[in-house]
Protein backbone atom coordinates (compact mmCIF):
# COMPACT_ATOMS: atom_id res chain seq x y z
CA UNK A 1 0.00 0.00 0.00
CA UNK A 2 2.96 2.49 0.87
CA UNK A 3 4.33 2.10 -2.42
CA UNK A 4 1.39 1.91 -4.40
CA UNK A 5 0.68 5.40 -2.83
CA UNK A 6 4.42 6.79 -3.50
CA UNK A 7 3.68 5.96 -7.67
CA UNK A 8 0.54 7.84 -7.18
CA UNK A 9 2.24 10.51 -5.17
CA UNK A 10 4.85 10.87 -7.87
CA UNK A 11 3.34 10.26 -10.83
CA UNK A 12 0.62 13.38 -9.41
CA UNK A 13 3.72 15.70 -8.39
CA UNK A 14 5.29 15.36 -11.89
CA UNK A 15 2.16 15.56 -14.28
CA UNK A 16 2.43 18.60 -15.06
CA UNK A 17 1.64 20.40 -19.14
CA UNK A 18 4.40 20.60 -20.49
CA UNK A 19 4.39 21.17 -24.21
CA UNK A 20 7.20 18.66 -24.49
CA UNK A 21 9.07 21.35 -26.36
CA UNK A 22 12.32 20.30 -24.59
CA UNK A 23 14.24 17.23 -24.23
CA UNK A 24 15.45 15.42 -21.17
CA UNK A 25 19.05 14.39 -21.29
CA UNK A 26 18.75 12.80 -17.64
CA UNK A 27 21.27 9.58 -16.67
CA UNK A 28 18.21 8.75 -14.56
CA UNK A 29 15.04 9.98 -16.01
CA UNK A 30 13.13 10.15 -18.97
CA UNK A 31 9.77 12.32 -19.85
CA UNK A 32 6.81 10.22 -20.06
CA UNK A 33 3.68 11.04 -21.84
CA UNK A 34 0.00 11.24 -19.66
CA UNK A 35 -3.04 12.84 -19.66
CA UNK A 36 -1.67 15.84 -21.86
CA UNK A 37 1.28 16.39 -19.75
CA UNK A 38 4.67 14.83 -18.60
CA UNK A 39 5.71 13.03 -16.04
CA UNK A 40 9.35 11.69 -14.72
CA UNK A 41 9.88 7.88 -15.11
CA UNK A 42 12.73 5.58 -14.28
CA UNK A 43 15.31 5.43 -17.33
CA UNK A 44 15.18 1.77 -18.39
CA UNK A 45 11.20 0.99 -17.88
CA UNK A 46 12.24 -0.11 -14.71
CA UNK A 47 10.47 1.67 -11.58
CA UNK A 48 11.66 3.65 -8.55
CA UNK A 49 11.38 2.06 -5.27
CA UNK A 50 11.50 2.96 -1.95
CA UNK A 51 13.68 -0.01 -0.57
CA UNK A 52 16.28 1.39 -1.43
CA UNK A 53 16.28 5.10 -0.01
CA UNK A 54 19.03 4.01 2.65
CA UNK A 55 21.55 3.94 -0.07
CA UNK A 56 20.24 6.91 -1.25
CA UNK A 57 20.74 8.51 2.41
CA UNK A 58 23.53 6.73 2.82
CA UNK A 59 25.58 8.21 -0.89
CA UNK A 60 24.05 11.55 -0.42
CA UNK A 61 26.89 14.32 0.01
CA UNK A 62 25.55 17.99 0.25
CA UNK A 63 29.55 19.48 0.20
CA UNK A 64 30.17 17.17 -3.23
CA UNK A 65 26.62 18.45 -4.69
CA UNK A 66 27.41 21.93 -3.63
CA UNK A 67 31.08 21.72 -6.06
CA UNK A 68 29.41 20.28 -8.65
CA UNK A 69 26.43 22.65 -8.78
CA UNK A 70 27.53 25.41 -11.04
CA UNK A 71 29.27 22.94 -13.75
CA UNK A 72 26.02 20.49 -13.97
CA UNK A 73 23.67 24.03 -14.50
CA UNK A 74 26.39 25.63 -17.28
CA UNK A 75 26.37 21.44 -18.80
CA UNK A 76 22.17 21.93 -18.51
CA UNK A 77 22.22 25.30 -20.39
CA UNK A 78 24.87 23.91 -22.77
CA UNK A 79 22.46 20.83 -23.60
CA UNK A 80 19.79 23.31 -24.93
CA UNK A 81 22.48 25.40 -26.43
CA UNK A 82 21.98 28.68 -24.03
CA UNK A 83 25.10 30.54 -22.97
CA UNK A 84 27.72 29.67 -19.61
CA UNK A 85 26.86 31.44 -16.53
CA UNK A 86 28.60 32.79 -13.63
CA UNK A 87 27.13 32.10 -9.73
CA UNK A 88 26.51 35.23 -7.76
CA UNK A 89 27.49 34.12 -4.15
CA UNK A 90 25.11 36.40 -2.88
CA UNK A 91 21.83 35.22 -5.11
CA UNK A 92 23.64 31.20 -3.89
CA UNK A 93 23.20 32.36 -0.39
CA UNK A 94 19.68 33.58 -0.75
CA UNK A 95 18.41 30.75 -2.35
CA UNK A 96 19.69 28.53 0.08
CA UNK A 97 18.43 30.06 3.09
CA UNK A 98 15.25 30.20 1.29
CA UNK A 99 15.11 26.55 0.42
CA UNK A 100 15.28 25.91 4.26
CA UNK A 101 11.57 27.59 4.17
CA UNK A 102 9.84 25.33 1.33
CA UNK A 103 9.42 22.32 3.31
CA UNK A 104 6.65 23.89 5.55
CA UNK A 105 5.94 26.79 2.48
CA UNK A 106 6.35 25.70 -0.82
CA UNK A 107 5.48 28.86 -2.28
CA UNK A 108 7.84 31.77 -4.07
CA UNK A 109 9.78 34.01 -2.45
CA UNK A 110 7.53 36.96 -2.29
CA UNK A 111 10.13 39.60 -1.33
CA UNK A 112 12.11 38.14 -4.58
CA UNK A 113 14.80 40.31 -6.29
CA UNK A 114 16.65 38.72 -8.91
CA UNK A 115 15.07 38.29 -12.87
CA UNK A 116 13.36 34.74 -12.10
CA UNK A 117 13.00 32.24 -9.41
CA UNK A 118 12.15 28.05 -10.03
CA UNK A 119 11.74 26.21 -7.38
CA UNK A 120 11.02 22.50 -6.98
CA UNK A 121 11.29 19.21 -4.85
CA UNK A 122 12.84 15.68 -5.44
CA UNK A 123 11.63 12.68 -3.03
CA UNK A 124 14.94 10.37 -2.87
CA UNK A 125 12.63 7.59 -4.20
CA UNK A 126 13.56 9.57 -7.44
CA UNK A 127 17.00 8.80 -6.98
CA UNK A 128 16.98 4.83 -6.44
CA UNK A 129 17.95 4.04 -9.36
CA UNK A 130 20.92 5.42 -9.67
CA UNK A 131 23.94 3.14 -10.30
CA UNK A 132 27.47 2.97 -9.82
CA UNK A 133 27.54 2.31 -13.56
CA UNK A 134 26.16 5.71 -14.39
CA UNK A 135 28.92 7.85 -12.40
CA UNK A 136 29.17 9.91 -8.98
CA UNK A 137 26.33 9.46 -7.27
CA UNK A 138 26.63 13.61 -6.06
CA UNK A 139 27.34 14.72 -9.71
CA UNK A 140 24.25 12.82 -10.83
CA UNK A 141 21.86 14.26 -8.05
CA UNK A 142 23.39 17.60 -9.10
CA UNK A 143 22.39 17.00 -12.39
CA UNK A 144 18.94 16.19 -11.15
CA UNK A 145 18.61 19.02 -9.35
CA UNK A 146 18.23 21.28 -12.83
CA UNK A 147 16.74 18.18 -15.11
CA UNK A 148 13.53 17.91 -12.59
CA UNK A 149 12.22 20.94 -14.29
CA UNK A 150 12.34 19.62 -17.72
CA UNK A 151 8.96 18.84 -16.97
CA UNK A 152 7.65 22.61 -17.10
CA UNK A 153 7.72 24.42 -20.01
CA UNK A 154 7.83 27.41 -18.01
CA UNK A 155 10.11 26.62 -15.79
CA UNK A 156 13.11 25.49 -18.20
CA UNK A 157 12.20 28.22 -20.27
CA UNK A 158 13.35 30.58 -17.29
CA UNK A 159 16.65 27.87 -16.67
CA UNK A 160 17.75 28.72 -20.38
CA UNK A 161 16.91 32.45 -20.67
CA UNK A 162 19.48 35.31 -21.53
CA UNK A 163 20.90 36.33 -18.18
CA UNK A 164 24.89 36.39 -16.69
CA UNK A 165 24.58 35.27 -13.13
CA UNK A 166 22.82 32.78 -10.91
CA UNK A 167 22.14 31.51 -7.64
CA UNK A 168 21.51 27.96 -6.37
CA UNK A 169 20.26 26.24 -3.01
CA UNK A 170 18.92 23.44 -1.90
CA UNK A 171 17.86 21.83 1.98
CA UNK A 172 17.18 17.87 2.23
CA UNK A 173 14.73 17.51 4.99
CA UNK A 174 12.96 14.04 5.61
CA UNK A 175 14.41 12.15 2.33
CA UNK A 176 13.11 15.49 0.31
CA UNK A 177 15.67 17.70 -1.32
CA UNK A 178 14.09 21.26 -1.44
CA UNK A 179 15.37 23.72 -4.76
CA UNK A 180 15.66 27.05 -5.09
CA UNK A 181 17.79 28.69 -8.78
CA UNK A 182 17.94 31.90 -9.00
CA UNK A 183 18.53 34.41 -12.37
CA UNK A 184 19.99 37.86 -12.69
CA UNK A 185 20.24 39.67 -16.13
Amino acid sequence: MKTLFLILTILLTFNVNSQGDYKLYSKVWELTPMNGGYYLSPKGNVSFSSRYIDSVRKNINAVKINSYLLKSFNEFRKDYGSSLVVESPSTSLKCQDYSKNLSFDFSHDKSLTEDFECIAKIDFTLLTNIKKSDGDFNKIVSECIFDIFVTSYSHTKSLLGNYTKCGFGYTIINDVIYIVVRGIK
